[in-house]
């Protein structure tokens, strides 16, 4: 795992108590968390306890030198990477070359100079704090990376699902031209629908992504029949879903809330989609609005597939498919759009589920301008 917090810790290593106390003295002063150690032996067991940013070790120690305490540093892969200041009193060139073959980064020279050394503390430390953004954003590169790769291999086979089923239907219309009853028609018609509908959503939650990315995505808010949002995006589900019920309670929202109608038109249908799709053996699907305080509640609820509970925290992550989630059709964009549309608003969208029982995902939105 890649540390980011801010580097501060430096572990001192000096048979000297005087120089000991010296450093402690003027490191603590300038901020620093400073640990103390005054024999070399001791130098990767104290390092390995105190997880330092930097260790400033002497050269000149009875038993384990400077030198061999930072061989043995270097040597410890969990501590190999943290930067070593050599501090001698009398450093030949010969001694410095070999400190610098050992892995150490700097030498100062004894008696210490407190702005000097502080001064070396603070640039190897901020090649610290570089190198680790550098981690960090080489990590997320890789991690990016590869969800991009899924994210391309699900959208290929998103995309083939639903032409093959369109190109199936079509070629049945094909073959029994002049034979086909309009029953069907009517049921090869739904099928390319459905399937047409399914490419719409997912180009749309592609589109979606990509502009919210450059921050894009026009939001308008004007005021709104929150109800009549609710219920078209309703009926166009179970206008393609026709073997679910999408009961609505709304009964206890406002009259109206300041809104993107367009915007959240997408959530409730991405949320009716997902409701549906999850609970293939549960058709009923409930919508509940209700008010608390300034703001309006809406709940979707389906009896469906539910979710793993360690799946939850990362539900909204762009790409991100729970475990329950990977026998059905979907690109893991959905509720990440869904989630920084209500953002937008100045809500939010949580989640509560069970693994086997269903899910409610909760939208909360400000009423202002009612």
């Amino acid at each position: 795992m890649v540390r980011t917090d801010q580097p501060r810790k430096v572990l001192a290593i000096d048979d000297s108590d005087a120089d000991l106390a010296l450093l402690d003295a003027f490191l603590e002063g300038a901020g620093f968390d400073v640990v103390c150690l005054g024999d070399g032996a001791q130098a990767v067991t104290a390092a390995l306890t105190a997880e330092p940013d930097l260790i400033l070790l002497d050269i000149m120690m009875p038993g384990v030198d400077g030198f061999e305490a930072c061989r043995r540093i270097k040597e410890t892969p969990a501590l190999k990477d943290i930067p070593v200041i050599f501090m001698s009193a009398r450093a030949t060139a010969e001694e410095r070359v070999k400190g610098f073959a050992l892995g150490g980064v700097d030498f100062v020279e004894k008696p210490l100079f407190d702005l000097e050394i502080l001064a070396r503390c603070q640039a190897h430390l901020e090649a610290v704090t570089a190198r680790r953004k550098l981690e960090a954003a080489l990590e997320a590169e890789k991690h990016f990376s590869a969800l991009q790769g899924e994210f391309v291999s699900i959208v290929s086979h998103e995309f083939r699902t639903p032409l093959t089923i369109i190109d199936s239907a079509a070629q049945r219309l094909e073959r029994r031209a002049g034979k086909v009853d309009p029953d069907e028609i009517r049921l090869r018609s739904k099928k390319i629908r459905s399937a047409v509908e399914r490419m719409i959503g997912l180009i749309d939650s592609v589109l979606y992504t990509a502009r919210l990315d450059e921050h894009m995505v026009p939001f308008h808010p004007e005021i709104r029949d929150l109800k009549a949002i609710i219920a078209i995006a309703a009926d166009h589900q179970a206008d393609i879903s026709p073997g679910h019920e999408i009961r609505l309670d709304l009964d206890g929202l406002p009259d109206t809330i300041s809104a993107d109608w367009k915007l959240l038109n997408q959530v409730f249908s991405n949320l009716l989609s997902n409701a549906v799709k999850y609970a293939p053996d549960a058709p009923v699907i409930a919508v509940k609005g209700w008010t608390e305080g300034a703001n309006a509640m809406v709940s979707v609820r389906d009896h469906g597939v539910g979710i793993d509970a360690e799946d939850i925290p990362n539900l909204f992550q762009r790409f991100y498919r729970a475990k329950t989630a990977r026998d059905f059709h979907g690109t893991g964009l959905g509720l990440s759009v869904s989630r920084e549309f209500v953002h937008m608003h100045g809500g939010a969208l949580s989640v509560d589920s069970i693994k086997g029982e269903g899910t409610t995902m909760t939208v909360t939105l400000p009423i202002k301008g009612q």
